[in-house]
């Protein structure tokens, strides 16, 4: 299964510790992770995948886990049954203790359905602590319904009025530090390969974990005033000509009816979906480098032909547009095909409703 799941709608990520029982090279695969992010943040490229921060505070702690940890924040859904498992009758609930591992619907990635592993079937099973794949190890399915037992022989304790304060206690402590130590700690190896353990030193000292996130992942919204205010104009283009008020006309729209369009322009404009910690002014492109975002004039291009785009240097030449709506259609269009894989029919964006990360 995927390696990063979410518990807030997609709005951040955390390991998922299903990945632990089904994908041997789990822990090559996280550190390859943890080598992207390190890559991110020197290279100064957001990625359209925000951790949450507290799997930060652990990458900026060198893969330790803080002193304190908020269930509440991490997964709000758990923490509200916990606390309601503290003050009511559990008696007939029949809970033992055991935490499910099928979080397949809030996974990261896989989103054409396919897996990396084992399919996701057969009949689901309970798994030890101690039975986490090794490298050497074949792949399993870990099937929908799964568990894994938070003790030895947790399959066989019940939560009793006895008991439950125990089992809040136990699963508190595996969400918060035994379902994310080994997977953290592998990103942090691999963070380490490209952000030496002095960097990160001082790193701790200057962020906070939610800074260090935002350097990663980027800022979530995106302000289409601070995007115009660092726009500039090439090519003979000014910003009274037609085509350009046009394509202001058409982002300020979207920024009410459809936002999610509006990191789609990005990405087919720079490569990356999300607007960098500073806003505009510290826009990259593709190639690493510091770019503002530019519109340029697109004389070069028939008639009725598309905007194009150069992510490298965060440009966009723009076609004489007739009027709003062909600008409109036009611009759909950019940010259709710029979001589509070369294998695929359709995109993630026709969901407009969705609100963005």
């Amino acid at each position: 299964g995927s390696l990063l799941r979410t518990c807030d709608g997609g709005r951040s990520f955390i390991p998922n510790a299903a990945s632990m029982y089904g994908n041997p090279h789990w822990e090559g695969d996280f550190e390859a992770l943890g080598r992207l992010f390190g890559l991110a943040v020197w290279q100064q490229v957001t990625l359209d995948l925000p951790l949450h921060s507290y799997v930060c505070a652990w990458l900026l702690n060198d893969g330790e886990p803080p002193s304190e940890g908020d269930l509440e924040s991490l997964d709000p859904q758990l923490a509200a049954s916990m606390a309601w498992i503290e003050n009511n009758d559990v008696e007939g609930l029949e809970l033992d203790f055991t935490d499910g591992l099928d979080h397949t619907e809030h996974d990261a990635g896989d989103d054409d359905g396919e897996e990396d592993v084992s399919p996701m079937e057969g009949a689901p099973r309970t798994f030890a602590l101690a039975d986490v794949l090794g490298a050497s190890d074949e792949a399993r399915a870990v099937a929908p319904g799964s568990r894994v037992e938070l003790v030895e022989g947790g399959e066989d304790k019940a939560v009793t009025s006895d008991t439950r304060n125990e089992f809040v206690k136990t699963m508190r402590d595996y969400r918060l530090r035994g379902s994310l130590r080994e997977p953290i700690q592998a990103m942090a190896r691999g963070l380490r390969t490209v952000m030496p353990s002095e960097v990160l030193r001082d790193a701790r000292r200057m962020l906070s974990p939610l800074d260090f996130c935002r350097l990663l992942s980027g800022l979530r919204g995106v302000d289409v005033a601070d995007w115009r205010r660092h726009t500039r104009y090439a090519g003979g283009l000014q910003p009274d000509a037609k085509e350009v008020k046009l394509f202001w006309n058409v982002v300020e729209g979207w920024s009410k009816t459809h936002p999610k369009r509006l990191h789609g322009l990005l990405q087919f404009a720079t490569g990356s979906r999300r607007v960098p910690v500073g806003g505009f002014a510290h826009l990259v492109g593709l190639n690493g480098g510091r770019h503002p975002f530019t519109l340029h004039a697109g004389r070069h291009l028939p008639p009725g032909a598309l905007p194009t785009a150069h992510a490298c240097v965060c440009t966009i030449d723009v076609p004489a547009f007739v009027d709003f709506e062909a600008a409109s259609q036009k611009l759909v269009q950019c940010v259709d095909l710029g979001t589509r894989r070369f294998d695929e029919h359709e995109t993630h964006e026709s969901s407009d409703d969705e609100e963005p990360r």
